[in-house]
C-alpha cells in the first residue's frame, strides 16, 4: 500500500510503512532501512525518507525524529533511533566515539582473496559534487575486509568492518582495493558482474552492536533483502553468512 501526499505543492509518492522493525523498547528503535529510502530529509521534502516512516510509526513530528547515524539511499540494513532525547545522545556518542561496532556485507567486482584492512584517509573528491576519494589531507579512515565466497572470477562477497565512519567510506575504500561494488558506477563498480545485474549497489549492513542507554549491549542483525539474497544465491553458499 502507497500513501500519496501533497505537499508545498508537490505529489510525493510514499511506501506505508517499508520496514521492519529489528527492536523496540522505551528508550530505541531499531529498524531494517530499505534500499532506496533517504536516512534524513532531501531537498524535496521528508516525505518517503526514513525519519519520516519513525516519525508514523511513533505517532511524532518528523522533527521529532532525530538521526544519529545513516546509511547511503541504495545501502539496505540496520539503523538505530532514540525514542527519548537522553537515548538520543547516548547513541550518538556510540557512534562519535567508537563504541559502536558495524559490519557490513558488500559484491565487489572481481576474485578477492583472503582479508586484510585499509588505511587510506578520505576527503571530497575534486570536481565531483558529493563524491569522495582517497586523498593524503583527508580525514583518517580504516576498514578490515575478509572475502566470504567468489562467483567465478566475477564477483567476491566480503564482510567489512569500518573503524572510522566517513562518508562513502566503504565504496571508496573497496574501489581504492581495486575491487568497487558491483552496482556501484559512481566509483566504478559494474553495472552488472557474471548474472548480477542489481538495481542499486550491493551494500548491506548485516548487524550493528553498541552499548544500551539502559547498560549492556545491544546487538542487531538485518536480514538480507530480497536482491541482495538472490544474488547471494548465485554463489552457491549453503546458508547466507552469519553476521
Amino acid at each position: 500500500m502507497e500513501a500519496v501526499l501533497e505537499e508545498a505543492g508537490r505529489v510525493q509518492q510514499a511506501p506505508a510503512e517499508p520496514f521492519a522493525i529489528l527492536h523496540e523498547d522505551e528508550q530505541v528503535l531499531a529498524v531494517a532501512k530499505p534500499a532506496g529510502v533517504a536516512s534524513q530529509p532531501t531537498l524535496t521534502g521528508d516525505v518517503g525518507t526514513l525519519p519520516w516512516l519513525v516519525a508514523r510509526h511513533l505517532g511524532r513530528r518528523t522533527a521529532e525524529v532525530a538521526t544519529v547515524h545513516r546509511l547511503d539511499r541504495e545501502t539496505s540494513g540496520v539503523v538505530v533511533f532514540g525514542k527519548t532525547p537522553t537515548a538520543t545522545r547516548a547513541l550518538a556518542a556510540a557512534f562519535r566515539e567508537g563504541t559502536a561496532r558495524k559490519e557490513y556485507q558488500a559484491i565487489v567486482a572481481g576474485r578477492l582473496e583472503g582479508s586484510g584492512a585499509i588505511d587510506a584517509p578520505l576527503g571530497p573528491a575534486p570536481g565531483r559534487k558529493g563524491a569522495y576519494a582517497v586523498r593524503p589531507d583527508g580525514a583518517p579512515a580504516r576498514t578490515r575486509w575478509e572475502a566470504v565466497a567468489h562467483l567465478g572470477e566475477e564477483a567476491t562477497l566480503v564482510r567489512l568492518l569500518p573503524e572510522t565512519g566517513r562518508t562513502h567510506q566503504l565504496r571508496v575504500h573497496l574501489a581504492h582495493l581495486g575491487h568497487p561494488i558491483v552496482g556501484d558506477v559512481r566509483y566504478g563498480g559494474p553495472a552488472r558482474a557474471g548474472a548480477i545485474e542489481p538495481k542499486r549497489f550491493l551494500l548491506h549492513a548485516r548487524a550493528l552492536a553498541l552499548p544500551h542507554p539502559s547498560g549492556g549491549t545491544l546487538a542487531l542483525e538485518a536480514p538480507f533483502p530480497a536482491d541482495f539474497s538472490a544474488a547471494l544465491g548465485l554463489f552457491s553458499l549453503e546458508r547466507p553468512p552469519e553476521g
